[in-house]
C-alpha cells in the first residue's frame, strides 16, 4: 500500500504549479521567461490565473516567471484592461485578445496577436515573424529583425519597421501608417 501513496506523492510534487491572483485596478503585469512559450487569454473579471509559472504581487505589479521545465508553456488569463510588459528569451508569445497596453519582446520566437481594442502595441523580435489579425486599437508599433511582419484588418496608428524581413499590410483602417523595410 505505500507504493501507491508514494506515487501519488511524487505525482503532486511533479504537477503544474496553478495560480490565481487579484490584480489591483490599473494594475501590471509583468511576465518574465527564458524559454517558455507564453499564452495569453482575456478575461472579464479582476483575476489572473497563473498555469505553468509563478507569479509575486508587488502593489499593483504582478511579477510573473515561467516554468522552463514545462512542456506546454505558460499559460496566462487576465483582465482585459491590464497593462502587460512580457519579456521571453526563446519563447513564441500568442495573444488571443490584446490588453489595455502591451509591451512584449522576444529573441527567436514568434508573436501571433488576433484580435483587440487596445490603447498601445509595442511588439519587438529579433529573428522571429510577428502575425496581427484584428487589432481595433489606437497605437501598434511593431519593430522586428529577421523575421517577417503581417499585419490584417487594423486599425489605429500603425508604425512597422522591419530589418531582414518583409511587411504585409493587408484591410488597414487608418490615417497614420508607416512602414520601412531594410534588405
Amino acid at each position: 500500500m505505500a507504493t501507491p501513496l508514494l506515487l501519488i506523492a511524487l505525482t503532486l510534487v511533479h504537477a503544474d504549479p496553478d495560480t490565481t491572483v487579484r490584480l489591483p485596478q490599473g494594475g501590471t503585469i509583468e511576465i518574465n521567461t527564458r524559454n517558455a512559450n507564453v499564452s495569453v487569454l482575456m478575461g472579464n473579471s479582476d483575476v489572473v490565473t497563473i498555469l505553468g509559472g509563478t507569479a509575486k504581487l508587488d502593489g499593483s505589479a504582478l511579477q510573473v516567471k515561467g516554468n522552463e521545465r514545462r512542456d506546454r508553456g505558460l499559460e496566462i488569463t487576465m483582465p482585459i484592461w491590464a497593462r502587460v510588459d512580457i519579456s521571453s528569451v526563446n519563447g513564441n508569445l500568442t495573444f488571443n485578445c490584446a490588453p489595455a497596453r502591451l509591451h512584449a519582446e522576444t529573441i527567436t520566437g514568434f508573436i501571433h496577436l488576433c484580435g483587440g481594442a487596445a490603447k498601445a502595441i509595442e511588439l519587438e523580435t529579433v529573428a522571429g515573424t510577428v502575425v496581427i489579425d484584428g487589432f481595433r486599437g489606437t497605437s501598434l508599433s511593431i519593430d522586428a529583425t529577421g523575421g517577417s511582419v503581417t499585419v490584417a484588418g487594423a486599425t489605429g496608428k500603425i508604425s512597422v519597421e522591419n530589418v531582414n524581413g518583409s511587411i504585409s499590410l493587408r484591410g488597414i483602417w487608418s490615417n497614420d501608417v508607416t512602414a520601412h523595410t531594410v534588405n
